[in-house]
């Protein structure tokens, strides 16, 4: 760091979530609390005379400081590397995108115990094993929190949950779960794949009174996800689309397709952000051409239905059109042909559409978007009941990629 401000609010950041994985401890940011938090844990270690943990103490700052450096401070253009770790998967690793876009630093302080015990593996073969770990514990952790955020709209609560899993343990529908940081009133604490998704999920149903998929499906249809968070908004829009494809016979709806048939979830996807961005269907605010129902409730254009992944480009040519010349551009955008392609835009001056020299040239090279497919089939008029139906299957779909992740 060259300037000491710079130095300072990098260690402070660290620290933070030191204290929390080492004690379960709420370190505030101000520097005079955490020198005492730092003098007086290490002064304790060093008057019960076990050296050991003294040098473990030190060891955790260590190993948060190489999570903080390897993975989450990354800077944008980059990917995590975790190293020395090497973590492949990339579900976890969009997941864990999705996690620092949203700012959701109070992960760090788990996932770093998990990434810290895989680094300090006697061998290759136990690094593979605890490895595995740190990945099912990101994917864990994303499921948790954008599950309990779709649900809430906001974050209500969710940094002293993963405190309380830090420090107390979980004591909820009859089962207890021992804490995770390392160190509690003195005691080693058991670091445990297992109990972490239990406590998880026991927090999900009973504080977030999220028991199925329908419960679940139910609260996020009535929420304006985009309006809390556009990054939410796009993660989710991610896991709904993940190898879907148009339902045949309910034109306007998506359902599962074959593995690999539209991979969404791959971290070159996620990362070009200029690719796809989240675009919505009906305006944000209401202009001729839509239905005037669809303006009533103010979530309504904000929910999942009313939302889809475009190219930055594309998304500032098709703009606040009309719903009709909209579906054009859709139906231009998903065209699987040259000839189909060219056959559609001939349509567009007749539909009273003229394009700009510039929007000539962004459609002309714009590349095939399978992803505009089922809005484009949809030959009814844009309307509440059909934004409600895609909310409900984009929710469903959501809950199906991310709901096993925390089993």
């Amino acid at each position: 760091f060259r300037k000491a401000d710079d130095k300072q609010r990098a260690t402070s950041e660290m620290l933070v979530p030191f204290a929390l994985a080492e004690t379960g401890w709420k370190l505030q940011k101000k520097l005079n609390d955490q020198r005492r938090y730092l003098r007086d844990e290490f002064e304790k270690l060093v008057k019960a005379g076990d050296i050991e943990k003294s040098r473990a103490f030190v060891r955790g700052q260590a190993g948060v400081a190489s999570f903080l450096r390897h993975g989450w401070d990354v800077e944008r253009g980059d990917n995590p590397t975790f190293a020395p770790l090497k973590i492949k998967d990339e579900e976890a690793l969009v997941g864990f995108e999705a996690l620092r876009g949203l700012k959701h630093s109070i992960t760090i302080a788990p996932l770093s115990r998990f990434y810290q015990h895989a680094v300090d593996a006697a061998d290759d073969k136990e690094r593979t094993l605890r490895t595995a770990d740190l990945i099912a514990a990101m994917k864990a952790s994303v499921a948790f929190s954008v599950l309990w955020r779709g649900a809430k709209g906001g974050t209500e609560n969710i940094d002293s949950y993963y405190r309380d899993i830090m420090r107390a343990g979980v004591n909820l529908g009859g089962e207890t779960i021992p804490p995770l940081a390392r160190r509690i009133d003195g005691k080693s604490g058991a670091l445990s794949l297992a109990n972490y998704k239990k406590a998880l999920r026991l927090i999900l149903e009973n504080k977030g009174t999220v028991k199925s998929r329908d419960e679940w499906v139910k609260l996020v249809s009535r929420m304006g996800v985009y309006q809390h968070s556009s990054v939410l908004a796009r993660f989710l829009l991610f896991c709904a689309s993940d190898d879907a494809v148009p339902e045949k016979g309910q034109k306007g709806l998506i359902e599962r397709g074959r593995p690999g048939i539209s991979p969404m979830l791959k971290l070159s996807q996620w990362k070009n952000e200029a690719y796809f961005t989240v675009e919505h269907i009906a305006p944000q605010a209401q202009n001729a051409g839509w239905q005037t129902d669809i303006f009533n409730e103010p979530q309504t254009v904000h929910t999942l239905g009313n939302l889809i992944l475009l190219p930055g480009e594309e998304n500032n040519v098709v703009g606040d059109k009309s719903w009709e010349h909209k579906r054009l551009m859709y139906s231009l955008l998903s065209s699987e042909t040259q000839a189909e392609f060219d056959g559609i835009k001939g349509k567009l001056g007749a539909a009273g559409l003229t394009l700009s020299k510039t929007a000539t040239e962004v459609l002309a090279n714009a590349r095939y978007l399978g992803i505009c497919k089922s809005v484009a089939l949809y030959d009814q008029p844009w309307s509440v009941d059909i934004i409600e139906k895609r909310t409900k299957r984009f929710a469903e779909l959501a809950w199906d990629r991310l709901a096993p992740w925390l089993v």
